[in-house]
């Protein structure tokens, strides 16, 4: 694998590739940026692609995270200065920023210190464009701005026309976009599941924040302004030639005939201007009137995906088709084609699963559109499936593997000129998926009829690496109970020695009752003892590359036998999602209290046998960092952490247990190897 890493490097490089570099631009030396105040820190990334890493210095060590994952070509972020992932710098005057990719493959650090000033009044959280007064084109994009001031987490932006009360609101523009960001490129009029807002004037953005609850409409009203045309001198003329070629439509095709339901993949030649947005638009027989847009600023791709709506006009009618940029600079019109009433189906129902399958590999920790066409939900206005299975099964089709969707939901492409009806779903395959021969089984539960796909392999796609580390340790004592008369001293029940040995985990239990006859009374001493494991800092691992394996090994150092009744000590380990405090409590304090929750994904340890056990903690790891949970730890938690009171008559009852463990994990890791 290395040299296969190498070796794309090196071709890259003789291919004349510009060198990738990350430069920090701002602050970049000299700058006074007051605590609380919001700034833009930016940098350039030349040949950068993935995420990278934010990270505030003092004197040239790391205080913490600004931002732990950032799209490199974001180029920017807004930050609240001064605030770091746990924690908030004070005003100084030798503070660098760091930006770095996750995998620490190109980095760059401020060329001068620059200062935290003291903090100025809190900065309001506003909306700023548009703000009042501005006139908007509509369809084109334009930057909604806002002050984030406290405002944390996401905020939503709503449309409304005539004012901002609940009988104005006009839709949702978007639902939720990071407070921190500052900024979102909105389409102008494009509202989430809606057509788009009509020209007007006396429009309002209103931007709510989630946390704390607060929102502003802004100074005042807005104008969506009519769509840019065409500039003057440059028609709409078939084949607009530019400078790198023909900007033209190359299907549909004159006379061609197309089907309502049906998908199509709309075609043109990019004409060498390949950074440009598109747009699409259905026309009348003139090229006069638009009669649906198809797409609006799309990439200048080649092709397009379209299908045919079931809206229009049953009867065979002409239309044109419309390419042009955005900026309306080039644009192309070709000759009618014929659009007509669906086909009506024929044949049995049936299910045929067109991808995966064949000699093409699928690398794990990637994404495949897994597609079929379906005529179980047979209808000639439109599919009538409601839900799928998707299954992955054996390389011959007989045995499956793993369910892969249940009763769910799939894309709708359309539908195709026999009758059919093309849907797709995608499928993420797991870092850790097991390599090997597969295939895909689709069932449509409208009509119960199954498509199997052709055998395809699964191999990865990644560059390995075992990352083994010993966790440290914090012993943690909690006083479950504790009941004794007011005229009894504390100490006369002793602790037994459970403190532990440096550099080993230990865990355990103690319960005493003792009966005193003399006052005709009870009293009682419970304790537990957990070990909480810290590997590193919360996102640790997050350069690394992707969790595809993590095994814990646990070696019994050596076990006590203080008591008469002997049980079984380690109970499990817990993969925490939340912090847990590990204080240990003073013995000699008579109280009651119980140990905290364990929050997190708890995987019981069988200990009854042997010395030695490796536990696979994959799943957990793979669920919470998925999910986005911050590395916080495992608890490994005693067997026994609850007793019940047994009455006794006379004596006493002691009982109690302590082991300790030295534990190894290793934490499998794969990376790209492209990157």
């Amino acid at each position: 694998m290395k040299k296969i890493f190498g070796v794309v490097v090196c071709v890259a490089l003789a291919a004349g590739s510009a060198a990738a570099a990350l430069t920090v631009t701002s602050p970049n030396g000299g700058e006074s940026w007051a605590k609380g105040s919001t700034k833009l820190i930016t940098w350039t990334a030349a040949g950068v692609g993935g995420n990278v890493k934010l990270i505030l210095l003092k004197a040239g060590v790391k205080m913490g995270d600004i931002a732990a994952s950032v799209p490199a070509s974001q180029q920017s972020y807004s930050w609240t200065v001064g605030n770091y992932e746990g924690g908030t710098a004070d005003p100084a005057s030798d503070y660098k920023i760091r930006v770095r990719t996750l995998d620490g493959a190109q980095v760059d650090t401020s060329n001068g210190t620059f200062t935290i000033g003291p903090s100025g009044p809190a900065p309001a959280f506003a909306l700023t464009a548009p703000n009042g007064g501005e006139s908007w084109p509509r369809g084109s994009t334009r930057l909604i701005t806002w002050n984030p001031g406290i405002a944390t987490g996401s905020v939503r932006l709503d449309l409304y026309k005539g004012g901002t009360g609940l009988s104005n609101y006009l839709g949702c523009i978007k639902t939720m976009t990071p407070a921190s960001s500052g900024a979102y490129p909105w389409p102008v009029g494009d509202r989430e599941g809606m057509t788009r807002a009509a020209e007007g004037n006396d429009y309002y953005v209103v931007i709510h924040a989630y946390s704390p609850d607060m929102k502003d409409p802004g100074n005042g009203p807005f104008t969506i302004a009519p769509a840019e045309h065409l500039t003057p001198g440059k028609t709409a003329v078939s084949q607009a030639t530019t400078a790198g070629g023909l900007f033209a439509l190359t299907y549909p095709r004159r006379g061609d005939r197309w089907y309502k339901g049906t998908g199509y993949t709309i075609t043109w030649t990019t004409g060498g201007l390949g950074a440009s947005r598109v747009r699409l638009d259905l026309l009348d027989i003139k090229g006069t009137t638009v009669v649906l847009p198809i797409a609006e600023d799309i990439a200048n791709s080649g092709q397009h995906f379209w299908a045919v709506p079931l809206s229009l006009p049953d009867a065979e009618t002409l239309y044109r088709m419309r390419i042009r940029t955005m900026d309306n600079a080039h644009s192309d019109m070709p000759a009618a084609f014929y659009i007509a009433k669906a086909k009506p189906v024929s044949g049995p129902p049936t299910v045929k699963v067109t991808a995966p399958g064949g000699p093409s590999q699928l690398g794990t920790g990637l994404t495949y559109p897994i597609r079929w066409t379906s005529t179980c939900g047979k209808s000639v206005n439109g599919p009538t499936d409601d839900a799928f299975d998707i299954e992955l099964m054996n390389a011959a089709g007989t045995t499956r593997a793993r369910w892969l969707l249940e009763r769910g939901l799939a894309t709708y492409d359309g539908g195709n000129p026999d009758g059919s009806h093309a849907w797709h779903w995608d499928w993420q395959i797991p870092w850790n998926e097991t390599t090997g021969t597969y295939r895909v089984r689709v069932k449509s539960l409208a009509g119960n009829c199954l498509g199997l796909s052709e055998p395809f392999p699964v191999v990865y796609q990644q560059e390995h690496y075992d990352y083994v580390v010993n966790p440290t340790y914090q012993n943690c004592f909690y006083i479950l109970n504790w009941c004794c008369p007011v005229h009894m001293n504390p100490t006369d029940l002793t602790l037994p020695p459970l403190q532990g040995v440096p550099g080993l985990a230990r865990v355990g239990f103690y319960f005493k009752m003792v009966y005193l006859t003399l006052y005709d009374e009870t009293v009682w001493k419970h304790l537990v003892l957990r070990s909480l494991l810290r590997v590193g800092d919360e996102d640790w691992y997050k350069d690394k590359g992707h969790v595809q394996e993590v095994k814990m090994t646990i070696v019994r150092q050596w076990a006590t036998d203080m008591w008469a009744k002997k049980n079984p000590c380690l109970g499990g380990v817990v993969v925490l999602t939340d912090p847990v405090p590990c204080e240990n409590g003073n013995p000699n304090l008579p109280r009651r209290n119980a140990p905290p929750e364990m929050h997190g994904i708890s995987v019981p340890i069988d200990t009854s046998q042997g010395n030695v056990w490796t536990v696979d903690l994959t799943q957990p790891y793979l669920i919470l960092t998925n999910n986005g949970y911050p590395d916080l730890g495992l608890m490994l938690y005693p067997a026994t952490e609850s007793l019940p009171f047994a009455p006794i008559s006379s004596g006493h009852y002691e009982f109690g247990n302590s082991e300790c463990y030295k534990i190894t994990l290793r934490f499998r890791f794969a990376k790209d190897i492209t990157h």
